[in-house]
């Protein structure tokens, strides 16, 4: 994997690196604009951070501004994040990869021209958000189960 930071994305798709189409290739799926995406994007974002909030709260109660620097992390977390977790999709490819930053819309991404296997696909896709989401949330809630039995 070669990569290639390729600095702000103006909006323009045109500017975004091609190749032709591969004879029995599945085509994914894309949004018509990067701007759609963000919204869709975020939106999921959102929703899951409201959904995943709720065992927390149910977990913490009553002692929830005892563990207010942790809350605040759990915030700026996924901020700090947002440039290795484009790292990690990175390295799920075996060539070029171009990394673009749209701040303004809330987003860092990473393209990639070469055609890869659906499970390879899944795995990119899903790597980053196990590493940097799901991985700590289930630790989260280890270490306040041992936490409660020293208490």
């Amino acid at each position: 994997m070669k990569l290639h930071y390729q600095g702000k994305y103006n909006l323009d798709p045109e500017i975004l690196p091609k190749i032709k189409h591969q004879p029995n290739a599945v085509k994914f799926k894309e949004v018509s604009s990067s701007k759609e995406f963000a919204v869709i994007a975020n939106t999921i974002g959102l929703v899951l951070m409201v959904i995943l909030s709720i065992p927390i709260l149910l977990v913490y109660k009553n002692d929830l501004l005892l563990y207010f620097d942790d809350v605040m992390l759990a915030f700026i977390f996924p901020i700090l994040t947002m440039f290795p977790h484009e790292l990690l999709h990175a390295l799920c490819f075996k060539e070029d990869v171009y990394l673009y930053t749209n701040f303004k819309q809330g987003m860092v991404f990473v393209l990639g021209t070469e055609t890869m296997s659906k499970k390879r696909f899944i795995f990119m896709s899903l790597l980053s958000n196990l590493v940097f989401g799901f991985l700590p949330y289930c630790l989260s809630f280890l270490g306040t189960k041992y936490l409660m039995f020293a208490l």
